[in-house]
């Protein structure tokens, strides 16, 4: 890969011994340009902290693998010396000796489950990368919880993707889609609350908003319409891809 000196998007560090898991994390990445974009990839952690060391990412993607170099030692590193805000992906199935409580500890800002649907991850680095480090224990905690929902791709598939991008030219100066131009300020919020809680149901989403469930119901169905997306997960990903919060 190459490195990139100046740009604007924010440089991602992705880390895992597993090919699979490690190409899927660039991919789901990489599908958030201009936004977000891997600049490098590692497979141990000391050839991690030297990437780390020289490119200084913004954010590094990490799992825990079998490694000289304790996962704890290596996110303070990142955290505490490459001002890296660092999302842990774990998987209790290959029992991993760092828990998420660990993580925060040692500074990571938030956590992941390797079979959390896609979206949710996704949702979880955006919220991870924005947020102050504070706030990061609570953006893994709610993505443990919603961790394991059924039908959505997930990392460790190969080929993993959010839904189908929606390519518009940019219609303003703030880089919004023509067809996000369309919506109105009450769709608007309704894409926030979407993108703030990606697993609200239509009631959850109407109690936010002081709406009934019918009236989200029918928002969202004009947003899908002006937007050209075919369901909520793809609403998330044109959200994310277009920054239209």
């Amino acid at each position: 890969m190459i490195p990139l000196e100046s740009s604007s998007f924010v440089k991602v560090l992705a880390v895992d011994a597993r090919p699979v898991l490690l190409r899927g994390i660039v991919d789901v990445v990489d599908s958030l340009e201009p936004f977000l974009k891997v600049v490098e990839t590692a497979t141990c952690y000391d050839r991690a902290l030297q990437i780390a060391d020289q490119l200084r990412p913004g954010a590094v993607v990490l799992g825990c693998i079998d490694d000289p170099i304790a996962p704890a030692e290596a996110i303070a590193h990142f955290a505490r010396h490459c001002g890296a805000r660092v999302l842990l992906v774990t998987d209790a199935r290959s029992g991993d000796t760092l828990s998420a409580d660990g993580a925060f500890h040692a500074g990571a800002v938030a956590a992941v489950p390797l079979d959390a649907p896609v979206d949710r991850f996704l949702c979880t680095l955006l919220q991870a990368v924005r947020s102050p480090m504070a706030c990061g224990a609570r953006a893994g905690a709610a993505a443990m919880a919603d961790a394991g929902a059924g039908g959505e791709p997930r990392l460790d598939e190969p080929g993993a993707q959010p839904g189908p991008r929606t390519r518009i030219s940019n219609g303003d100066p703030a880089g919004r889609p023509v067809a996000a131009l369309r919506l109105t300020r009450r769709e608007m919020d309704v894409i926030q609350v979407i993108v703030a809680h990606p697993e609200a149901k239509y009631l959850a989403v109407g109690a936010l908003l002081n709406v009934s469930e019918h009236t989200v119901h029918n928002h969202l169905t004009s947003i899908y319409q002006k937007l050209n997306v075919v369901n909520r997960t793809d609403l998330l990903h044109y959200a994310l891809k277009n920054r239209l919060v």
